[in-house]
């Protein structure tokens, strides 16, 4: 073989090793792991988010304290715009409380001055024919000098009550220095005979006061109350029998017999007896049905009898032919 086939022989051996040395390193090239593109489980993943979390982090963080940041710029911005507003109205509720206070400490000084001082008692009195106005001032309590603003309203109308002629009472501040006292007094309207003497009350069967002596109004027996005290109220029959009194005593009114009677007994409500003690006679009316024809014979009677002693009966049927009539007594 000659030098050029040789060397010819040589450098294609060198080509064909070259190329399969070139083939194996490509080989090995693309069986191997390209750790650019590939990420390795466990290793660069975790490296890799670790860093971005805290990039994530790092950018988060930014922006809360920017937000901050401006939220605290904002809250500055409105706490210097806010703030002359808020003063204004602070000093305005300082300067009224100071105000208040004032007012409140120069009206306790002149509630307590002299100038409120009671110098009167004016009392007036409805109806009046018992109480008098040294009563009335007498049972208020109420002393002289002593600070209008001071008196209890209540107390001084319970004080009066206690007084049974006292219907109502009113009481009343009469700046500066005045009080006034208005009283509805109870009238006698009836006195109750008792062993002992007489017992005055009103319409409404209020006890007014016990007396020895014989008042200038209808006598009332035949009750069945028992409490008598002063102040005190009949009971509910005795105050409804008392409503009828009064219908018959109109009605003895009316036929001009009422001065001749004396009494009004009202132990049965069916048979109401009326008593003529100057004319020694006594009438029994039975209920107070037909009141005005039972006046009429009752005045006929007392005429036709006049000169005798007995007892008038009309708690008689008259719807049934009945007819009232006369029992001379023996």
């Amino acid at each position: 073989m000659g030098k050029d086939t040789k060397k010819r022989a040589i450098l294609y051996s060198n080509v064909k090793a070259n190329k399969r040395k070139a083939e194996e390193i490509t080989r090995i090239g693309n069986e191997q792991i390209n750790l650019n593109d590939e990420v390795i489980i466990g290793l660069n993943q975790s490296k890799n988010n670790k860093k971005i979390k805290a990039k994530n982090r790092s950018k988060t963080s930014k922006k809360v304290k920017q937000s901050k940041k401006n939220s605290q710029n904002k809250q500055v911005r409105s706490k210097k715009k806010m703030n002359p507003i808020k003063k204004k109205k602070i000093m305005l509720i300082i300067k009224l409380f100071i105000i208040l206070g004032f007012m409140v400490a120069g009206l306790a000084f002149l509630l307590k001055s002299s100038i409120f001082n009671i110098s009167k008692i004016d009392v007036k009195i409805q109806n009046n024919k018992v109480l008098t106005d040294a009563d009335i001032k007498n049972l208020s309590k109420i002393e002289i000098g002593q600070n209008i603003y001071s008196i209890n309203k209540k107390e001084i109308i319970t004080n009066i009550k206690n007084n049974s002629y006292v219907e109502s009472v009113k009481v009343k501040r009469a700046l500066p220095n005045t009080v006034e006292i208005k009283i509805d007094e109870r009238s006698v309207k009836y006195q109750l005979k008792t062993d002992d003497g007489y017992i005055y009350i009103d319409e409404q069967g209020y006890i007014l006061e016990k007396n020895n002596e014989k008042d200038d109004c209808m006598v009332i027996t035949g009750y069945s109350t028992t409490d008598l005290l002063e102040g005190n109220k009949l009971n509910d029959e005795d105050v409804e029998k008392l409503k009828y009194v009064e219908n018959i005593l109109q009605e003895a009114e009316y036929s001009n017999i009422l001065n001749n009677i004396t009494s009004v007994d009202i132990k049965n409500k069916n048979d109401y007896k009326i008593y003529f003690d100057d004319l020694k006679k006594m009438a029994h009316l039975g209920d107070t049905s037909f009141l005005n024809e039972k006046m009429t014979y009752v005045k006929k009677i007392l005429e036709v009898e006049h000169d005798y002693e007995g007892e008038i009966f009309v708690n008689v049927d008259l719807n049934n032919g009945e007819y009232p009539h006369f029992r001379e007594k023996v």
